[in-house]
């Protein structure tokens, strides 16, 4: 079998799971192959081993079952650099973006020198930032498998992140300039009908409980202690959150996302 014949067979097999069908199935082809995607084109005629053509179709079959690219890749981009991404984490979304971009202006603008990124995850926010515009980062989340990712990203990047295990503010001693967080903000009701990929991510990184507000309310009661006078918390938030959420806290602002959409809320 050609590249080409296995490429167009697989692509229309992965449209029942997945729109970018030709997308993923060029992906899951690169990282099989060790490919670049500038010299997949260029490879087309190429006639596939037994052993190449064994380890594509395990893959294909990953992702048939639901599996997201990203798990399978083991690497994902968020704002330009690379992540390492596993079931310990949430995939890194571009929606986040939002926040990182806003934050990294807001650090600049002001001169702040020290964040505090609570729920890291795979560090995809406090790493972002760190790269952007050079400020003090302390990062947390409550699960030692998460961490543990987010220190990898870290080493991978060269990013100078300080991780510490917290329950949001239960552990963190001090203050900061900024405070971001990209919380769990689905409701229980929204867990129930989520899509079959994202069953595949810790179910903890996803539910806020029954109103999808819990660490929302979590966050409100303390926050001020470790927020230096003048400075800003940033929290993404899900599209139909964001006056639910404002409403919780004084002095709140909703930004929006390029398309229009209210992402996060600026707390000052």
């Amino acid at each position: 079998m050609t590249l080409q014949e296995f490429y167009t067979e697989n692509r229309n097999k992965l449209f029942e799971v997945t729109s970018d069908a030709a997308f993923d199935t060029k992906l899951l082809i690169c990282h099989a192959l060790e490919m670049t995607e500038n010299t997949f084109f260029m490879n087309m005629h190429l006639i596939l081993t037994d052993e190449q053509t064994e380890a594509l179709n395990a893959l294909i079959d990953r992702r048939l079952s639901g599996e997201p690219l990203q798990y399978i890749l083991g690497k994902w981009s968020f704002m330009g650099y690379d992540f390492y991404v596993s079931p310990d984490c949430l995939i890194p979304r571009q929606d986040t973006e939002t926040l990182v971009e806003y934050a990294c202006r807001e650090i600049l603008r002001h001169n702040y020198t020290s964040v505090l990124d609570i729920c890291t995850g795979s560090g995809c926010i406090a790493i972002s930032i760190s790269k952007g515009c050079g400020a003090k980062i302390t990062a947390s989340d409550l699960y030692e498998n998460t961490l543990q990712m987010a220190i990898k990203n870290a080493q991978l990047n060269n990013a100078q992140v300080d991780f510490m295990i917290s329950d949001i503010f239960d552990s963190v001693e001090g203050s900061f300039d900024v405070i971001t967080a990209n919380p769990p903000y689905l409701t229980d009701e929204e867990m129930k009908s989520i899509q079959r990929e994202m069953t595949f991510e810790p179910y903890h990184a996803l539910c806020g409980g029954d109103d999808g507000l819990f660490f929302y309310k979590k966050i409100a009661e303390t926050y001020r202690e470790h927020l230096n006078e003048g400075g800003m918390l940033l929290l993404e938030v899900g599209e139909q959150q964001a006056d639910k959420v404002a409403a919780l806290f004084e002095n709140a602002e909703i930004i929006k996302d390029l398309c229009g959409k209210q992402r996060v809320v600026k707390v000052v």
